[in-house]
């Protein structure tokens, strides 16, 4: 079990070469927080994305705050509680399936209610995705499955139910101490503690990444796509 948030912004204060306060350690352990389970995509959510528009293709994700990374795409049920009937499933396609679809070279290799989403950028610069085929119905919800930016850790129980719910068994106390020591060094020019903090940093976020496609990863059908 990784160590409480408390413990974690003391060995900051106590373990830095310089000065720095409780309020400033919490400040960095966050910051090496939010990079180390943002960098291994650690914390995935169903999100909801509002819902469909007949003839629409594109959908923007920049309403839903901290999105980093969608890996699966539905239309219908309720997926973040295990209700899939009636859902139209979307896998994740590649930049061009739009267009060769489009020009009818994207062949499907089974049957069924099936599509693609595609990452995109609207004219507006909002990140977002293309649905191939465009939805036929207005009013359908739509979810995905995303890496998201973590809560940030506070020193109370809250924080500690947030740590273990993300790191779980994984030990990468020292590597987000690490991380948030580096802030310090780097600020103070000590580039040589700075980079050695940052190695073992480095060290534990490999491993938390590790463990998190061992955890999502599993057999499953996949849709595969060919295009002439």
């Amino acid at each position: 079990m990784p160590d409480s948030v408390a413990s974690l912004q003391s060995a900051i204060v106590d373990e830095a070469n310089f000065d720095v306060t409780p309020t400033q350690a919490l400040t960095w352990l966050n910051r090496s927080w939010r990079r180390m389970v943002g960098e291994s995509r650690a914390f995935r959510q169903w999100l909801s994305f509002g819902q469909t528009v007949a003839g629409q293709s594109f959908y923007a994700v920049a309403g839903v705050q901290g999105v980093l990374e969608m890996y699966a795409l539905v239309l219908g049920g309720e997926p973040h509680k295990g209700e899939w009937a009636g859902t139209f499933p979307y896998a994740r396609g590649r930049r061009g399936d739009s267009l060769a679809d489009l020009q009818g070279r994207l062949w499907w290799s089974h049957r069924g209610d099936v599509g693609l989403f595609e990452p995109n950028v609207g004219l507006t610069g909002d990140r977002g995705v293309n649905l191939i085929p465009t939805p036929s119905e207005t009013g359908v919800e739509i979810y995905g499955f995303c890496a998201v930016t973590p809560p940030d850790l506070t020193a109370d129980s809250n924080g500690n139910s947030t740590l273990e719910m993300i790191a779980g068994r994984e030990e990468i106390s020292e590597g987000l101490i690490a991380g948030a020591l580096a802030i310090g060094y780097s600020r103070e020019g000590n580039v040589p503690l700075a980079d050695r903090s940052e190695n073992v940093f480095e060290r534990d976020r490999a491993k938390l990444e590790r463990t998190t496609r061992r955890r999502f990863r599993g057999p499953s059908p996949v849709s595969i796509r060919m295009v002439r």
